[in-house]
């Protein structure tokens, strides 16, 4: 590199570092571009109830709308990773940890492979897909196919299924079912503060706990991420979800220092689940980069959950190695990096009506497939 820059005459490094400067200029003008235009789309919903609490006035498709800002564009990769982190830090919960090993769902690396993936599509089902209400659904095929998106079913198909899933384990506890609720909508808060390139909103941190680590100070996105949350749970007959994003942290963090202690079968599936995490790493490169691999993952948990799992801490090293990969990725997407033009989806949104209108007519129900 030093060897092609020297190469070059004094006019040709003035137009390069000229170009870069223009480049580097054009990166800090749009990279806001479309936090900016839903700001000034929903800006003006904030309601004010008389206890003084600030209220977004918006639909659960509205909200959805908000939280495709940051879920599909700005910030993909740390939403997708946080919403599966935060369904591996149930498992430090001894309640959910006993059903799953009860359930075989972790009992080989090609069952943890389908059960990965499966989640991930249908998580992507209800985050992506339109969230609709069935019952305003036209019957004609004709309506269907001219009101578009309106009519997309597999979010609430997606919907179903869980519930139909978790039907056939009666034994699982409601308020399991909420606190994976909440890391579902407190997670991505976390980790877009921590490692993405920006925060989903202006947020004050308190370092006590890891869920309590978010400050709610009113901000529509924060906000959104509550209202669709919300009605996601309320369609899975969740029972007894706070009314405020407040309320829900300080229960989540109060739930999250009662019932997050070791078990055995904590240590169980989340020993499986890392090593499934590590399978890329080629078995070529050794145990001690492997071990680190290992290490690098643990770093991501708090101490809480690391000790609930029966993990050992991992190095300073690891800890440190971690924190600057996800802070450099940070960086090139803050400062180097052209917003997304293309929307960065686990699974396709967006599919023509007609689409679910011939797979009805065939029998059958349209199938969500990963898109990478």
């Amino acid at each position: 590199m030093a060897y092609v820059w020297g190469a070059l005459t004094v006019t040709s490094r003035y137009y390069l570092a000229l170009a870069f400067t223009a480049y580097l200029i054009l990166v800090q003008l749009l990279r806001f571009s479309r936090l900016r235009a839903i700001k000034r789309k929903y800006g003006g919903r904030w309601t004010t109830s008389k206890d003084g609490k600030r209220k977004l006035d918006v639909t659960p498709a509205e909200a959805q709308e908000i939280m495709h800002v940051s879920l599909k564009y700005d910030l993909p990769g740390v939403c997708r990773f946080s919403t599966l982190w935060a369904l591996f830090n149930t498992y430090a919960i001894p309640s959910i940890s006993e059903i799953l090993v009860k359930s075989g769902e972790l009992s080989s690396s090609a069952i943890m492979a389908r059960r990965y993936t499966d989640t991930g599509v249908l998580i992507s089902s209800w985050a992506t897909c339109p969230i609709i209400d069935l019952t305003s659904i036209p019957l004609s095929d004709k309506e269907r196919e001219e009101r578009g998106k309106e009519t997309d079913p597999r979010n609430a198909i997606a919907i179903a299924r869980v519930n139909w899933l978790h039907s056939r384990w009666p034994a699982i506890k409601q308020e399991d079912y909420l606190y994976t609720l909440s890391l579902f909508l407190l997670l991505p808060m976390l980790w877009a503060r921590e490692y993405g390139w920006r925060a989903l909103s202006p947020m004050e941190e308190e370092v006590t706990s890891y869920v309590s680590r978010i400050r709610v100070k009113g901000s529509d996105i924060v906000q959104a991420y509550f209202v669709f949350w919300s009605e996601i749970g309320r369609r899975m007959r969740i029972e007894d979800i706070p009314e405020t994003l407040q309320d829900l942290k300080e229960w989540s963090r109060d739930y999250e220092e009662t019932h997050m202690v070791y078990a055995p079968t904590n240590y169980q599936v989340g020993a499986h689940t890392i090593d499934f995490m590590l399978h890329r790493v080629p078995k070529c490169l050794g145990s001690r980069v492997r071990n680190f691999a290992r290490e690098l993952v643990i770093s991501a948990m708090n101490d809480r959950i690391r000790i609930a799992f029966g993990l050992s801490e991992p190095s300073g090293a690891a800890k440190a190695s971690f924190r600057g990969i996800m802070q450099a990725f940070a960086f090139v997407h803050r400062y180097l990096s052209l917003p997304r033009i293309k929307p960065h989806e686990f699974t396709a949104s967006d599919v023509p009506a007609h689409v679910f209108v011939e797979a009805e007519k065939r029998g059958t129900l349209p199938r969500q497939h990963p898109c990478e």
